[in-house]
């Protein structure tokens, strides 16, 4: 693969970036389906990174492991990768708390700064959705924890 092939799904993939993550995931499921195996490692780390986190968006952990698992190895030491990682792994085993803490408190870098925002705010969401539908009363104190929330941010979210 030359670099001119890489700059186009590059330029392609920051487009997708402007608007919902499934943009985004099909931009990067096209690179790895048309480079798999030809790309440098390194030309391909940005795409998985944007793949896996698009995946968690999607809120589809199936395709998330799959992902992983077929992966280069040669990539998966990379710190931001691992991170998105666990938050995956945390997803999987329904430890929320734990997904919450890492994503607002990793270091993220260019696209996956913004994905990881909108990660966050999307799994609270979807929090704030089940605890609606579940619990007729509950705690400000009880909502926050469920939502990795301080009491604080907690209260304003339910006011609004």
């Amino acid at each position: 693969i030359d670099a001119a092939a890489v700059q186009a799904h590059s330029k392609r993939l920051e487009q997708a970036l402007g608007g919902d993550a499934e943009g985004a995931l099909k931009a990067c499921e096209d690179f790895e389906l048309e480079h798999c195996g030809e790309a440098d490692p390194a030309a391909m780390l940005p795409f998985y990174r944007v793949h896996l986190i698009c995946y968690l968006l999607q809120d589809d952990l199936v395709n998330a492991r799959w992902l992983w698992e077929r992966m280069p190895q040669s990539l998966k030491g990379d710190a931001e990768l691992q991170a998105v990682w666990k938050v995956a792994q945390h997803l999987w085993k329904r430890e929320l708390k734990d997904a919450y803490s890492l994503l607002t408190a990793s270091r993220w870098t260019g696209p996956l700064t913004a994905l990881s925002t909108r990660l966050l705010g999307e799994l609270r969401s979807r929090q704030a959705r089940l605890i609606s539908v579940s619990h007729s009363t509950i705690s400000v104190a009880d909502c926050a924890q469920m939502m990795g929330m301080t009491v604080e941010e907690a209260a304003k979210e339910c006011a609004g």
